[in-house]
């Protein structure tokens, strides 16, 4: 005997089943790229822990170098005011160093 079936889709079903597919696909490579990124990171981790590392380390020199230098110019900025407030003082002195009046 032979059967005959007759199959009836609308562009509605080959729509339908072409996403489904397409979402099979997808899901397929989203993860062999999460496996790939997992395989990289785990066998990359020791130098990326010692980049971060060394970085971190450059940035806390850096940032020390920073506020050194700020310090630095905040304690010249008040000597040089309080020798400018109390300029007259310092003429009265008698020292060996030279004072010119202007």
């Amino acid at each position: 005997m032979y059967y005959s079936i007759k199959l009836q889709f609308t562009s509605n079903d080959f729509f339908t089943l072409f996403q489904m597919l397409n979402i099979i696909k997808n899901k397929e490579n989203i993860l062999k790229k999460l496996n790939m990124l997992n395989y990289d990171i785990g066998s990359n981790i020791g130098f990326i822990a010692d980049q971060f590392n060394e970085q971190m380390d450059k940035t806390v020199m850096e940032a020390k170098g920073e506020i050194e230098s700020f310090c630095q110019n905040k304690i010249n900025a008040i000597a040089n005011a309080s020798l400018v407030e109390h300029r007259e003082e310092f003429l009265k002195l008698e020292n060996p160093v030279d004072i010119e009046s202007e």
